[in-house]
């Protein structure tokens, strides 16, 4: 009977690796997390961003680290952009969809402050733009009357 060293390495590798079993550590449990939430207690927004952050460098399907990123992007940083960008990763990673109606607010909110800005930052162009069509109507109107006239004038000077 010939002895086959294979089910020894089997035993030997279950062995070895079945404390190796991996599981997803809990992003609240992160210390970044509790020094974000520290921060923003402090209201220290600036630095719990930071520490938000390298919560989902280490755990990038950290939901609550997402929304809380993106609300420090629309609150402190006024950049709906990047919160919306933030709160979309956050329902991405929701499986359980449990505030996906608040988070969808969030995002409407976000929308509507972009296109506040928008039209501020293009109100000055926008007057400018109303100055030039009415500067238009009045010389389209002004040509026509010149027309008319110089037609009145070529009329009568054949006659």
């Amino acid at each position: 009977m010939k002895y086959s060293p294979r089910p020894i390495f089997f035993l030997a590798f279950l062995f070895l690796c079945g404390g190796c079993k991996k599981t997803t550590p809990r992003e609240t449990d992160h210390p970044s997390y509790k020094n974000g939430q520290q921060l923003l207690a402090e209201n220290l927004p600036e630095r719990a961003l930071s520490q938000f952050l390298r919560v989902i460098g280490a755990i990038p399907n950290a939901k609550k680290a997402y929304l809380e990123i993106g609300q420090i992007y629309l609150n402190t940083y006024d950049d709906p952009v990047l919160a919306i960008y933030y709160f979309r990763q956050f329902l991405l990673h929701d499986s359980r969809r449990e505030n996906e109606k608040i988070v969808q607010s969030l995002i409407e909110t976000a929308k509507k402050r972009f296109l506040q800005q928008i039209i501020g930052q293009n109100k000055e162009l926008y007057n400018e733009h109303q100055n030039f069509l009415s500067l238009l109507k009045h010389l389209r109107e002004e040509n026509l009357q010149l027309k008319t006239e110089l037609e009145w004038f070529k009329t009568r000077g054949q006659k």
